[in-house]
C-alpha cells in the first residue's frame, strides 16, 4: 500500500508541502538505486564476461549469485546472455558412425534411455532458472518506472519468461518469489483473477510473504467481486491481515482504508464509520508529528466519509433495474431525496470544497468528482458538468481525469448536447493516447467500452444520431476498432430511421429527396458493418454483423454490394437460418435485373423451407420475378399459395402484397386483353373477353378485397381506382354481344342493362375515389400518386359518361377537368375531351374554337410542366406538339 502511495506521489509533478514532499525523496533515491544498479551491471559484464565467450551455464551460476545477492536486474541480464541450446534441435539425428543394425543389449538401452531423460531434466532445468532470472530482472526493471503506462508496458514482458520456467518447473527454493512475481505483474497489468490466484499460491508456498501480499489479495479479490455483490472475501482477507499485531501504524492505517472501502462497498455503512472514527484515532500522533502518510490517510477519510453519504442516498432509492447512471449517480429517478440526505450532501460538498484546496492533485481530482457525485444527486446538473469538465482538464491526465471525462461524456449525451459531447470525446482520445501516467486494467478497459456505448444509445434515443455517428468515430481508441465501427453502423441506421420517420407523410410516403437521403445512410450504415464483419471474422459475433451490413445495403437499395457479402454469409451461416439469406439474394438479384437467378434462390428457399414463415416473402418476391419474365401462370400459383396457405394473416405485409400483387396482375391481364379485342370481328372479340373474363371476375373480388381491408393506404385508393376499371371492363362482353346477329330483341335488352349496370358502378366508384382525393386535397398537398389517380378518375369518369351516351354530362366533366388543370398538361384531356362531347351535340363551331384553344394553352405550359406530359396525359410534349399541329391544319382546310 505505502509503495503504491509512493508511485503515485512520483508520477505527479505538481510542487507539494514539506509535509508532503518526504515520499519524493524515497521515490528518487529508488530511482538513484536503479541507476547505480545498471552500472554495476556494465562493470560485471565488462570485467567478468569481456570479448570472450562464456559457457551459458557459467554465466547463469554467474546471473543466479548476483540475483542471491539482491541484485536482480543484473541478474536478468545476464540470463538472457546466456543461450542455452533448443531442445528441439537437440533431438535431431546422431552422427555416430555406430552401425544402425547393431544389437543393443536390454539392459545398456534402459541405462542410455535413463541417461538421456536425466540429462534432459538437468538442462529443463537450466531453461527453467534461465527464464525465471529473465522474468525477475525484467519484473525489477519495471518496477522502477515513474510513468504507470510504462510500468504497465513493461509488465507485460514480464509474464512470458515466468510462465516458461513455470511450465518446466520453477527453480528449486523459488517457486515462493516466481507465484509472487506472476502475482504481482498480473495484478499491475489488471487481470486481477490470475493475479489472486499466484498471490495464493505464493503465500502458500511462503508464510512470511502474508504480511506483504495480504493487502494486494484483497485488492484483486474486491476488483474481481461483481458489481453489486458484497465483498466478502476481500474483507476476510483483510482481516486476515489487520490481526498481525506487528503491524506499523502506517501500514494498519493503510490497510484500515481498504477495508473501509470494502464496508462501503458492502453498504455496512455504520461499520464503516466505526472504523472512520478508530482510523482518525490511530493516525492522531502522527498528524500532530506533521508525518506525510498520516496526512494522506486523514485526507482519505474525508474523501471515504463523502462516499459513504452518496451510497447511502442512492441505496435508498427504489430503482428498476438497468437504471441509467451518469458518474454512478442513477438518472431520471422516482424518488425525493429526503431532507436529511439533502443537508448530509450540501455538507459533504462544503468538505470536499474545502479539501480540494488544501490537498494534493491527486486528492483533489477524486474530491472534484465526489462532489459532482453529490451535486447530481442534489439535480444541479451544471455544478456537476463544471467539475466534471475540471477534472478532465486537471494535469497530469491520469484515471481521475478519465473518469470525470467519460462521466461529462455521460451527462452531455443524457442532455442532447451532441456537439458537445463529440467534442469532449475528441479531447479524451488525445490525452488517453498521450498521457504516460493512465495504465487501465482489462475489467477498467470493458467498463470504459459500456459506458461509451451507453452515450452513444442515449444520443440517439435522443434524436441525436448524427452526433451518434461523430462520437462513435471519434471513440475508436477507447473502444476497439470492430466495436466502434458497428456502433458507427448502428448509429447510421438510426439515422437513416430518424429521416424517414421525420418526412413520411400521409400514407407512410416520403419525398425523393428525403428518400434518397436515407438510403445514403443506410449504404453508411452498411460499409461501417461490413468493415466491423471483417474485424469480426474469427470470432462468433461474425456472421450476425455481416447479416447486418446485408440488411442496410439492401436497405439502402445499394443492392450488387448486398451480393458481395451474401455468397460468405450463405456459405458459412447454419442451415437452419440460411432461408433469409436466400430471400435476400433473391430480392438483391432481382434489384439488379436477373430475375432468373433470382427465381432460383427463391424457389431453393420455398422448396426446403416448407415451413419457415420467410416461404411467404420467398414466393411474393418470386412472383414478381416471374412476371418479369412473362410468367404470368407461375406468378399467379406463387401469390394465390400466399392466400390461402392458412398460417398467413391478412394484417401481414406478405399477405397484403400478395394480394394487391395479384388483384394488379389479374387486371392487368384482362386490360392488355380486351384492348387487343378491340379491332377485332365481332364474333372474336366475343371470345377473346369471355375467356378473360374469369381472371377479370377474380380481379374485381381481389381488388375489393384489398380497398375493404387497407384502405386508405395509397395502395388501397390505387386498388379502388383498379377495382372501378374492371367494371368498366366487365360491361364491354354484353356490349359486344349485343352486336352479334340473331339476338332476339329481349336479349340486346338485357344485355345492354347488364352493360349500364357495370358502368354505372364503375361510375359510381370513380365519383367516390374523386370525393375523397378532393377532401384530402382540402387539408393538404395530394402526393404525386393520389394526384395522378384524381386526373385519371376525373378522366375515366367523363369517359364512362361518353360510353353511356351521357354526351352533356361528359361534357361538363371534361370542362372542369379543364378547369381544374388550367395551365397544365391534363387541361389539354379536358379540352379536347370537350371538344367530342360539343361536336356529338351538332356544336361544331364551338368545338373548333375548343381546338384551337387547347394549341393556345400548350404554347404557355412552361418546361417545368415536361415530366407531367407523360405521366399524366397520353403524349409526351412533342407528341402534343405534332397532333396539336395536326388538328389546327385540319381546321384551317376545312375553312379554306
Amino acid at each position: 500500500m505505502a509503495n503504491a502511495d509512493s508511485k503515485a506521489a512520483a508520477d505527479d509533478p505538481t510542487p507539494v508541502s514539506p509535509a508532503r514532499g518526504g515520499q519524493r525523496a524515497l521515490t528518487l533515491s529508488v530511482l538513484g538505486l536503479g541507476v547505480i544498479t545498471l552500472g554495476g551491471l556494465a562493470w560485471i559484464i565488462s570485467t567478468t564476461i569481456g570479448a570472450s565467450d562464456l559457457e551459458p551455464h557459467r554465466i547463469l551460476r554467474l546471473a543466479s549469485a548476483q540475483y542471491v545477492d539482491g541484485k536482480p536486474i543484473v541478474a536478468g541480464d545476464l540470463a538472457e546472455r546466456a543461450e542455452l541450446p533448443d531442445p528441439i534441435s537437440e533431438s535431431g539425428d546422431d552422427d555416430s558412425e555406430a552401425a544402425p543394425d547393431a544389437p543393443i543389449d536390454p539392459a545398456d538401452a534402459e541405462m542410455l534411455g535413463d541417461e538421456a531423460s536425466e540429462q534432459d531434466d538437468v538442462e529443463a532445468s537450466w531453461r527453467s532458472l534461465r527464464y525465471f532470472l529473465i522474468g525477475a530482472g525484467r519484473y525489477a526493471k519495471a518496477d522502477l518506472l515513474p510513468s504507470p503506462r510504462d510500468r504497465s508496458e513493461a509488465m507485460t514482458q514480464v509474464i512470458e519468461p515466468l510462465r516458461r520456467s513455470e511450465a518446466l518447473g520453477f527453480p528449486d527454493g523459488r517457486h515462493a518469489e516466481a507465484y509472487r512475481l506472476l502475482g504481482l505483474a498480473y495484478f499491475e497489468l489488471g487481470q486481477f483473477v490470475t493475479a489472486e490466484q499466484y498471490l495464493t499460491q505464493a503465500m502458500n508456498s511462503d508464510l512470511t510473504l502474508r504480511t506483504e501480499l495480504l493487502p494486494r489479495l484483497a485488492k484483486a479479490q474486491a476488483e474481481n467481486n461483481p458489481i453489486g455483490e458484497s465483498p466478502e472475501a476481500a474483507l476476510g482477507t483483510i482481516n486476515e491481515y489487520l490481526l498481525d499485531s506487528a503491524l506499523r501504524d502506517s501500514k494498519r492505517a493503510e490497510a484500515q482504508k481498504l477495508k473501509i472501502e470494502l464496508l462501503i462497498q458492502a453498504s455496512r455503512y455504520d461499520d464503516a464509520q466505526d472504523l472512520i472514527e478508530q482510523t482518525r484515532e490511530l493516525i492522531q500522533p502522527a498528524i500532530r508529528e506533521q508525518a506525510p502518510w498520516a496526512i494522506s490517510v486523514e485526507d482519505h477519510l474525508k474523501l471515504h466519509w463523502s462516499r459513504q453519504t452518496i451510497k447511502r442516498v442512492i441505496d435508498s432509492f427504489d430503482l428498476p433495474a438497468g437504471v441509467q447512471r451518469i458518474a454512478g449517480i442513477p438518472i431520471n429517478r422516482m424518488n425525493e431525496i429526503d431532507s436529511s440526505y439533502q443537508r448530509d450532501l450540501q455538507i459533504a460538498i462544503t468538505s470536499l470544497t474545502r479539501l480540494r484546496r488544501e490537498a494534493p492533485p491527486a486528492i483533489a481530482a477524486q474530491t472534484r468528482l465526489l462532489a459532482a457525485q453529490c451535486h447530481l444527486l442534489l439535480e444541479q446538473e451544471n455544478q456537476a458538468l463544471a467539475l466534471m469538465t475540471q477534472l478532465r482538464q486537471q494535469r497530469p491526465f491520469r484515471k481521475s481525469g478519465l473518469e470525470g471525462g467519460i462521466s461529462e461524456l455521460e451527462l452531455l449525451s443524457h442532455a442532447g448536447r451532441g456537439a458537445d459531447a463529440v467534442q469532449t470525446a475528441n479531447f479524451l482520445i488525445r490525452e488517453v493516447t498521450q498521457s504516460r501516467y493512465l495504465t487501465l486494467s482489462d475489467v477498467e478497459r470493458q467498463a470504459l467500452r459500456d459506458r461509451v456505448i451507453e452515450s452513444l444509445n442515449q444520443l440517439r434515443d435522443n434524436g441525436n444520431a448524427e452526433s451518434a455517428v461523430a462520437l462513435s468515430r471519434a471513440a475508436g481508441p477507447l473502444l476497439t476498432p470492430a466495436i466502434a465501427m458497428r456502433q458507427q453502423g448502428i448509429s447510421y441506421l438510426v439515422w437513416a430511421e430518424n429521416a424517414l420517420a421525420g418526412s413520411r407523410g400521409a400514407d407512410d410516403d416520403m419525398s425523393e429527396s428525403d428518400s434518397a437521403l436515407a438510403r445514403a445512410r443506410f449504404r453508411g450504415a452498411g460499409e461501417a458493418l461490413s468493415d466491423a464483419a471483417d474485424l469480426l471474422f474469427t470470432t462468433e459475433d461474425y456472421l450476425p454483423t455481416l447479416w447486418e451490413a446485408v440488411v442496410a445495403f439492401q436497405r439502402g437499395r445499394h443492392f450488387g454490394r448486398s451480393i458481395d457479402l451474401l455468397q460468405p454469409y450463405l456459405r458459412y451461416e447454419d442451415r437452419t437460418r440460411q432461408s433469409r439469406g436466400l430471400v435476400a439474394h433473391g430480392r438483391a438479384l432481382l434489384a439488379q435485373g436477373e430475375p432468373e437467378r433470382a427465381i432460383d434462390s427463391l424457389v431453393t428457399c420455398i422448396v426446403e423451407f416448407p415451413r419457415d414463415p420467410l416461404r411467404y416473402d420467398a414466393r411474393l418476391l418470386a412472383s414478381q420475378a416471374a412476371i418479369e419474365l412473362g410468367q404470368s401462370d407461375q406468378a399467379m400459383t406463387w401469390l394465390r399459395a400466399n392466400l390461402t396457405d392458412g398460417r398467413l394473416a391478412p394484417q401481414s405485409p406478405a399477405w397484403r402484397d400478395a394480394l394487391h400483387t395479384l388483384g394488379d396482375l389479374l387486371y392487368s391481364q384482362a386490360e392488355a386483353v380486351a384492348f387487343e379485342a378491340q379491332d377485332k370481328p365481332t364474333q372474336e372479340r366475343v371470345d377473346l373477353l369471355k375467356e378473360v373474363e374469369p381472371k377479370l371476375t377474380e380481379a374485381n373480388r381481389r381488388l375489393w378485397e384489398a380497398k375493404e381491408r387497407y384502405w386508405p393506404s395509397l395502395m388501397a385508393q390505387r386498388a379502388a381506382y383498379q377495382l372501378a376499371q374492371t367494371e368498366r371492363l366487365l360491361a364491354q362482353l354484353p356490349e359486344t354481344e349485343i352486336e352479334l346477329p340473331g339476338l332476339a330483341n329481349s336479349v340486346r335488352r338485357e344485355l345492354r342493362a347488364t352493360a349500364n349496370t357495370r358502368r354505372q358502378k364503375a361510375l359510381d366508384r370513380f365519383t367516390d375515389l374523386i370525393d375523397y382525393l378532393d377532401e384530402r386535397r382540402l387539408e393538404s398537398e395530394l402526393h404525386p400518386r393520389q394526384a395522378a389517380l384524381l386526373r385519371n378518375c376525373l378522366v375515366a369518369k367523363a369517359d364512362v359518361l361518353a360510353e353511356m351516351d351521357r354526351i352533356g354530362e361528359a361534357a361538363d366533366t371534361y370542362r372542369d377537368l379543364a378547369f381544374r388543370y388550367m395551365n397544365e398538361p391534363p387541361c389539354l384531356e379536358g379540352l379536347l375531351g370537350q371538344s367530342r362531347m360539343i361536336r356529338q351535340l351538332g356544336r361544331d363551331r364551338e368545338a373548333d374554337l375548343l381546338i384551337r384553344q387547347a394549341a393556345q394553352i400548350f404554347r404557355r405550359i412552361g418546361p417545368q410542366y415536361d415530366d407531367q406530359f407523360a405521366s399524366m396525359t397520353r403524349y409526351d410534349r412533342r407528341e402534343w406538339q405534332k397532333y396539336l399541329d395536326w388538328m389546327t391544319d385540319q381546321l384551317d382546310q376545312g375553312e379554306s
